[in-house]
């Protein structure tokens, strides 16, 4: 058990990266109770160092399993933050955990968003977590949010590796999907996936229960090497498209390279595309299943999507993403705190609700 200190002093992008892969052979597990600010305005990903990080841990940490990163979903929900504005919850290396009140309600901190996996325990309806404390024979009953949820699902991860060491970090992901336990029924949030299973942007698939977490683990069968699948540029451009080659920043591809070609074309900022109006703006691309088995993919893990959207008020721009099953996923919500001018450069969301 490690103890890695990043948050005292300011941090370099170096000072993060180390401390992602700090002793990654012996560290399996990465408690993360951290983030960019949980402001309902922040929009802050890992890039470059950073990043590459978070590959080199999911490729070679615990001998090539796959270091397992748990990274609480944030505390800005009573801001109108989404943890889908966190490139780090919105990662599909990371298990987001959201927090879950003692009377099986969602507490107002506890932010939303379609990358959410599961949620655990915290603070909510007039109490805390009750637990140790810094100092000799100190203990406190304050401690909350979803800092505290995220580590009671990094417990329960080391009890399943406990049980079955070989398990890859795409497993325990597939884990908690199947026995997260479905609450609080009458919460008109939850949704019906085209699987026949219950999904919330505040829960996930639900809450994590240990003992079935683990006794699912004793005998389940290791998923395959990971396959994906990249759609082309669309672009949504009125006039004739003039465009310019650039390199793509790395993206979340199993081997860290970037997404597509390494001069992959991108829309220019130079170029007016389709207005945006109350209506909203809509594209769609055909996936076949001869695209699906040339690439071998048999079945369905995270969906990302990368988008460049222009915007004088970024707060008020809602994304959402359907399914040919009609499945939608929010991406983006309003924000009323987020006034930044510089819209969505780029940035990529991910999604869990087409698992």
């Amino acid at each position: 058990l490690a103890g890695v200190r990043i948050l005292s002093a300011p941090i370099s992008d170096a000072d993060e990266a180390a401390a992602l892969n700090y002793e990654y052979q012996k560290n399996e597990i990465y408690s993360c109770s951290w983030g960019p600010p949980d402001d309902g305005k922040s929009m802050e990903a890992p890039e470059n160092l950073i990043l590459k990080a978070m590959v080199n841990g999911v490729q070679k940490g615990r001998d090539g399993k796959g270091s397992i990163f748990v990274f609480a979903a944030g505390n800005g929900g009573g801001l109108d933050d989404q943890c889908n504005f966190d490139g780090y919850t919105n990662s599909i290396f990371s298990l987001t955990i959201g927090a879950v009140d003692r009377k099986g309600l969602h507490p107002y901190y506890s932010e939303m968003c379609a990358a959410m996996l599961v949620v655990a325990p915290s603070s909510g309806s007039g109490d805390h977590i009750h637990t140790t404390d810094v100092g000799k024979d100190k203990c406190t009953d304050l401690h909350g949010g979803t800092s505290a949820a995220a580590p009671l699902v990094v417990g329960v991860v080391a009890l399943a590796l406990q049980v079955r060491p070989d398990l890859g970090w795409r497993d325990i992901q597939h884990l908690m999907v199947n026995t997260a336990v479905h609450f609080n029924p009458e919460d008109p949030d939850w949704e019906m996936t085209a699987t026949g299973r219950p999904f919330s942007y505040k829960y996930g698939y639900g809450r994590v229960n240990a003992g079935a977490f683990v006794e699912a683990a004793r005998d389940w069968k290791l998923v395959k090497p990971q396959a994906w699948f990249d759609s082309p540029a669309i672009f949504l451009e009125t006039s004739p498209a003039k465009r310019q080659e650039i390199d793509l920043p790395q993206t979340d591809t199993p081997d860290g390279s970037a997404t597509g070609d390494a001069d992959a074309i991108v829309p220019n900022p130079t170029v007016s595309g389709v207005e945006i109006t109350e209506e909203g703006v809509t594209s769609s691309f055909t996936v076949t299943q001869d695209m699906l088995d040339d690439l071998n993919m048999e079945r369905l893990e995270h969906i990302t999507v990368r988008v460049w959207i222009e915007h004088e008020r970024r707060g008020d721009v809602e994304v959402e993403l359907t399914s040919p099953n009609g499945i939608v996923s929010v991406l983006a919500r309003q924000r009323r705190f987020d006034e930044s001018t510089d819209g969505f450069t780029g940035w990529k969301f991910m999604s869990m609700k087409h698992w």
